[in-house]
C-alpha cells in the first residue's frame, strides 16, 4: 500500500498509509505543479531577453552620447558594433519566444489529460498569430535570422533637451531625453524569399518602408505575456486543486508528528524509486512565480529605456501615448 513519509532519508521516519487512488491525485498535482513552475521559468528567460534588450538601448545611446565620435571611421566602427549588438537581443528576444511556446507543447504533453490541454494551448498562440500583425512579423523575422542573419538595416540616434516639469532648485532643471531606434528597411523583407508571401503582401498593402524594431519587439512582448497569462488562467483551477491537496497532506503529517512539515514523499511499499516529491515551499513559490511580468502586458505602451518618435513611413501605432509629442 502506497504511504505518506516525513523523511527518506531518517531511519524511523514517520508513515501514514494512503490508498492507490490518493497516490494517483498526488501523482497528478506533483506534475501540475511541476508543469507550472516549468512554464514560469521558462516565461522568465523570455522576460529577461527583453530587458536585455532594453538595457542595451539606453547603454549604446549613451555610448554614442559621450563618445567622441570625430572621424568616418569611428562613426562606421561605433554603428557596426551597435548593429551587431541590436541584432544579437532582438534574435534573443525571439528566439526566447520561440522556445518558451515550443516549452509549453513539450510538458503539456507529459499532463494526465495531455490532448485537452495541448489543444487549448496550441489555439492561445494560433490566436496571437492570426490576431496580430506584429507577432506574425516578429515569427518571420526569428526563421529568417535563424537561416540566415538578423536583417538590421541600422539605427538612428536623438537626443533632446527639455524643461524639467518639476523644479528642484529655484532653477529651471534641464533634463536630456535619449533616442536610439533600430530599424529594417522593407525592401529587405519584402524582396526576400525566405520570407511568408502573406507577410510580405501585408507590409506593401500597409506602404511601410521601415519597421521599427522597439515597436515591433515591445508589441511582440506585449502579446507573449497575454498569450502567457491565458495559459496561467487555463491552468488555474488545477493549480489550485493541487495546491490543496499538498497542504491536505500535509496536514496529516503535521498531525501525527506535531511539528511543521514543508517537504513529503508518497512512497509505494519498496519502491523508493516511485516516490513523489511533495513541497509545499514549492506550491507557495509557483503561486508568487505566476503573478511576476504583469507590466508586460502594456509594454508598447511604455518608453521603457528610449523615447518613440513619430516620422513618415515607418511602420507605428496611430495611438498618442506611443509617442513622446513634438
Amino acid at each position: 500500500m502506497p504511504k505518506l513519509v516525513e523523511s527518506l532519508l531518517i531511519r524511523g521516519y514517520t508513515k501514514n498509509d494512503i490508498g492507490e487512488e490518493e497516490f494517483s491525485v498526488l501523482e497528478s498535482c506533483v506534475s501540475w505543479i511541476a508543469f507550472c513552475e516549468q512554464i514560469e521559468d521558462s516565461f522568465d528567460v523570455l522576460a529577461k531577453s527583453f530587458l536585455e534588450f532594453e538595457t542595451d538601448l539606453f547603454s549604446l545611446s549613451l555610448e554614442h552620447f559621450f563618445s567622441d565620435i570625430s572621424s568616418l571611421d569611428d562613426h562606421e566602427n561605433a554603428f557596426s558594433e551597435g548593429r551587431s549588438r541590436i541584432s544579437l537581443r532582438v534574435f534573443s528576444v525571439l528566439m526566447a519566444a520561440k522556445s518558451y511556446e515550443e516549452r509549453v507543447y513539450r510538458l503539456a504533453k507529459l499532463l494526465p489529460n495531455s490532448k485537452e490541454v495541448l489543444v487549448e494551448f496550441k489555439s492561445i498562440f494560433s490566436n496571437k498569430f492570426d490576431s496580430f500583425f506584429e507577432y506574425r512579423l516578429a515569427d518571420a523575422l526569428r526563421n529568417f535570422a535563424a537561416h540566415d542573419s538578423m536583417p538590421l538595416s541600422g539605427y538612428s540616434v536623438g537626443y533632446r533637451i527639455e524643461s524639467g516639469s518639476t523644479r528642484i532648485t529655484e532653477a529651471d532643471p534641464k533634463r536630456q531625453r535619449n533616442s536610439l531606434s533600430p530599424y529594417l528597411r522593407a525592401e529587405k523583407i519584402t524582396n526576400s524569399k525566405k520570407i511568408n508571401k502573406k507577410i510580405i503582401r501585408e507590409i506593401e498593402e500597409q506602404g511601410f518602408e521601415k519597421i521599427d524594431l522597439k515597436i515591433l519587439v515591445r508589441r511582440y512582448i506585449s502579446c507573449m505575456y497575454t498569450a502567457h497569462s491565458e495559459v496561467r488562467r487555463n491552468t488555474e483551477s488545477l493549480m489550485e486543486k493541487a495546491s490543496v491537496e499538498i497542504e491536505k497532506s500535509h496536514a496529516r503529517l503535521e498531525t501525527i508528528t506535531g511539528r511543521p512539515s514543508d517537504h513529503a514523499y508518497a512512497i509505494r511499499e519498496n519502491d523508493q524509486g516511485s516516490a513523489l516529491y511533495i513541497s509545499r515551499r514549492r506550491c507557495q513559490n509557483t503561486h508568487l512565480k505566476r503573478s511576476r511580468w504583469s507590466q508586460l502586458n502594456n509594454a508598447h505602451y511604455r518608453y521603457i529605456s528610449t523615447g518613440i518618435y513619430k516620422s513618415g513611413k515607418t511602420h507605428t501605432k496611430n495611438e498618442k501615448e506611443l509617442y513622446i509629442p513634438d
